[in-house]
C-alpha cells in the first residue's frame, strides 16, 4: 500500500484513499475507504484498469467525497513494456447512496504510443456537489502546464489550460472557501 490520501468532513466523517502495488508487472489499484462514527466501511477498489496510483481524496460536510487519481498507458499487455502516457480519472462517493461512482477519465485521452502525460491530480468537493481537480499536464517538447477540469453536479467540463505554457509548472494544489470560490496555486 502506497500514497495514502486522507479526507475529513466536518461532521468527522472521515475518507481515505491509497495504491496497492501489484508488483508482477508494476500495476496498481485504487482503493477507498470511509469511516462514520468509529466505524469503517468496506473497502472499495475505484479503478477498473489496475494501472492506477498516487490518489488524492476531497470531501464536503453532507458527506460526499471525490476520489481523484493517476492512470498509466502501457506498451505492452499487463502493465509491461513502456509507459507511453498518464490519465487522469475520478470516482465519486454520494453519502445519500452510499456509492462510489464507476470510474471516469477527466483528462484528455492518451491514446495508444501517446505523449500526453497527465498526472499529480489534487481535488476540492463543495457542499453542492461541484467539483474541481487541477493536474499537471505534458507533452514531449512543451512546457508542463496546470490544467483543470470541474464537475458541476452533472457533467465534467472540458480540460482547459491554468498556467500559459511558456515555463513549466509543477506542484498545483487547491483550497476552497466557504463560499464555494476555488484557489489553485
Amino acid at each position: 500500500m502506497f500514497t495514502p490520501a486522507v479526507a475529513l468532513t466536518s461532521q468527522g466523517v472521515g475518507f481515505v484513499a491509497w495504491n496497492e502495488a501489484v508488483f508482477a508487472g508494476g500495476c496498481g489499484s485504487i482503493w477507498v475507504n470511509r469511516n462514520a462514527g468509529g466505524v469503517w466501511g468496506t473497502a472499495t477498489e475505484v479503478d477498473t484498469r489496475n494501472l492506477a496510483l498516487d490518489p488524492h481524496i476531497a470531501a464536503n460536510a453532507g458527506g460526499d467525497a471525490i476520489a481523484v487519481w493517476t492512470e498509466r498507458e502501457w506498451s505492452g499487455a499487463n502493465c509491461s513494456g513502456g509507459i507511453t502516457g498518464n490519465e487522469v480519472w475520478a470516482s465519486r462517493y454520494t453519502a445519500a447512496s452510499n456509492i462510489w461512482s464507476a470510474p471516469l477519465r477527466i483528462s484528455v485521452d492518451a491514446p495508444p504510443d501517446s505523449t500526453i502525460f497527465a498526472f499529480s491530480p489534487v481535488a476540492t468537493l463543495e457542499a453542492t456537489g461541484r467539483a474541481t481537480v487541477v493536474w499537471l499536464q505534458t507533452t514531449l517538447g512543451s512546457p508542463t502546464t496546470v490544467t483543470y477540469s470541474r464537475f458541476n453536479g452533472a457533467v465534467w467540463s472540458m480540460p482547459a489550460s491554468l498556467s500559459n505554457g511558456t515555463r513549466g509548472t509543477f506542484e498545483p494544489t487547491l483550497a476552497l472557501d466557504g463560499g464555494g470560490n476555488v484557489f489553485a496555486v
